[in-house]
């Protein structure tokens, strides 16, 4: 069950402000301020340029957009090292390449055709992802290929965004399940986020979460995750980055339900959370305090948000400001 405490804190507002805002079924939504958030690193986010999907960066700092690839095929998904030198670039049709930042050099991983969604476990051991709605590892090192058990589910459930857990022995995920139904209120399929360990064992889907349209699955730590999505609540949709307590099952709207809030990612230090506002937009979040702070609008869909672990300070090609881009 959703614990009574939902609650929602620090809307992206100039000025100090409280709203209560009290909706059915006991969620209560408050509202606070803005502040400079302290940065640290770059954040990458893949837009379109003639219609190829593409990598660009930003500088939390300096807030000047970078773009990093001028390929032919557009990108699917990134997901970067733990010392972010390298990005692994997933294109859903040929193996996914690992981009070193300083050379510019591609190295392709064998084994990993067709992976999207791709997410690199903190020891830099595991690229995983998903290949025709299964999830699929590719260990770097060896070259092999593992496809996650799911015999739980019924035959033709999807799963997307496999997320690892911070020690790498769990992975975070949405699927339709063993119960896909209609989505009542808008007609989207409905849709959960499971945990299972990485041999298929352990299956669980987390409790109370009525929704859909689930994005940006992170771990904060080994008991909180991050995503965004559409809720249920008493016959209202509710829309917004949430967190959500493994052991408690308490989850926290942090952003304005009146805002468009989605694809957070969590900082190489987990003080902070960026998402996108809107479609165009970049805000950063620090945790303890909720204050937001606006990063750049890039004028255009933005998709597939990333934290660059380190900053980037050469990228080959040579990168350009993306006032016309």
């Amino acid at each position: 069950m959703i614990a009574s405490d939902f609650s929602m804190s620090h809307l992206t507002q100039k000025l100090i402000f409280i709203v209560l805002l009290v909706l059915s079924g006991g969620l209560f939504v408050a509202a606070a301020q803005t502040a400079p958030v302290p940065m640290n690193g770059q954040l990458s986010f893949i837009a379109q340029v003639d219609n190829v999907s593409q990598l660009f960066v930003v500088d939390t700092e300096e807030k000047v957009i970078r773009q990093v690839t001028t390929g032919v095929n557009s990108i699917e998904s990134v997901s970067w090292s733990a010392d972010g030198e390298q990005v692994a670039i997933g294109n859903a049709i040929e193996d996914v390449t690992l981009l070193d930042i300083a050379d510019n050099t591609e190295i392709p991983v064998p084994n990993s055709r067709f992976l999207v969604n791709l997410d690199w476990s903190s020891d830099g051991q595991f690229l995983i992802g998903v290949d025709n709605s299964i999830i699929t590892y590719v260990d770097i090192a060896s070259d092999v290929r593992t496809s996650v058990p799911l015999s739980q589910f019924p035959p033709g459930y999807f799963a997307e965004q496999p997320t690892w857990s911070t020690d790498g022995s769990q992975i975070l995920f949405s699927s339709s399940g063993v119960n896909p139904v209609p989505f009542a209120l808008d007609g989207l399929p409905n849709t959960d986020l499971y945990v299972v360990n990485r041999d298929g064992t352990e299956l669980a889907m987390l409790s109370g979460l009525n929704g859909g349209q689930f994005g940006g699955l992170g771990w904060l730590s080994d008991r909180e995750v991050i995503f965004s999505a559409t809720l249920v609540r008493d016959a209202r949709l509710i829309r917004g980055v949430f967190k959500y307590d493994l052991q408690t099952e308490s989850l926290t709207l942090l952003t304005d339900p009146e805002v468009a809030s989605r694809s957070p990612v969590i900082a190489p230090d987990r003080t902070k959370i960026a998402y996108i506002e809107g479609a165009t937009r970049i805000m950063v979040m620090q945790l303890d305090s909720l204050e937001t702070e606006f990063i750049v609008d890039f004028g255009r869909a933005i998709r597939g948000l990333k934290w660059q672990p380190r900053l980037i300070s050469d990228v080959t090609p040579t990168p350009t400001a993306c006032a016309d881009c």
